[in-house]
């Protein structure tokens, strides 16, 4: 019971992290295209 929580709580980090990621990577290129743009 214990590992499966454990399992869930680590998953749901390892989405959030991925997702927080592309969302950095997202914003760089968007700040990127912006500088280019000038």
């Amino acid at each position: 019971m214990d590992s499966q929580l454990n399992f869930e709580n680590s998953r749901n980090y390892y989405e959030i992290q991925k997702e927080s990621l592309s969302n950095q990577i997202f914003a760089q290129n968007h700040c990127f295209t912006a500088i280019i743009e000038i």
